[in-house]
């Protein structure tokens, strides 16, 4: 008789063993205050109901009090690429206003010819003397730089057709600045350039070495 009735205890401690141990192989999770919860709701459920299936307790006794896993959808939050479209709006304004202040500084300058090494010792120093010249290497170095900085946030395939918006500029500053003559023609390509831009920009910025 002792031993009939130690039976189904042991039955019924051996039983709830290992239940919570392929309840934790099978759940295992990265929250530890989380699978902690959901193992003592488990134990409290099965202890009450021990001959119903593990599917049968959890449907009657859901861990509702226990906190919910986050749940990460892979879409980038809010505002993660404001940097990336200002370094691009940075370098479609920062190249062709460099290079326009480098073709105004060297009209300053005048023709450049090589005879002698004085002579182009002289031209280095009437180059480099000019503010217009100075002030475009500046903005080239900014051009750079915030290139560089796209590259890293953003992918090349990405980058470099975005920052083809900076042809309508040189348009622009080359028919306003420069009193160059742009045809009819020459707009229209430079239309189909900005509404490619538009297309790629309406994409993912960055789809590798995602962390």
């Amino acid at each position: 008789m002792a031993k009939s009735a130690a039976r189904p205890g042991a039955r019924l401690r051996s039983r709830l063993s290992e239940s919570v141990a392929g309840f934790q192989s099978n759940n295992s999770e990265p929250d530890a205050p989380l699978s902690a919860c959901r193992r003592a709701t488990y134990m409290t459920s099965n202890s009450a109901s021990p001959h119903k299936s593990s599917a049968a307790q959890f449907a009657e006794h859901p861990p509702s009090s226990c906190p919910q896993p986050q749940v990460h959808t892979g879409k980038p939050a809010g505002g993660r690429h404001a940097k990336t479209y200002v370094a691009l709006a940075l370098i479609t304004i920062a190249g062709p206003v460099g290079n326009v202040l480098l073709a105004a500084g060297m009209q300053q300058v005048g023709r450049v010819t090589f005879e002698s090494p004085a002579q182009v010792f002289q031209l280095f120093l009437r180059v480099f003397a000019t503010p217009a010249v100075c002030l475009g290497i500046a903005s080239l170095i900014t051009f750079f730089v915030m290139y560089m900085l796209a590259l890293s946030w953003a992918d090349y395939s990405f980058v470099q057709p975005a920052s083809s918006m900076a042809y309508g500029v040189v348009a622009l500053l080359g028919y306003f600045v420069l009193k160059e003559s742009v045809s009819p023609l020459r707009w229209l390509g430079i239309g189909i350039i900005c509404l490619g831009v538009f297309v790629v920009g309406r994409t993912e910025p960055q789809t590798t070495g995602k962390s």
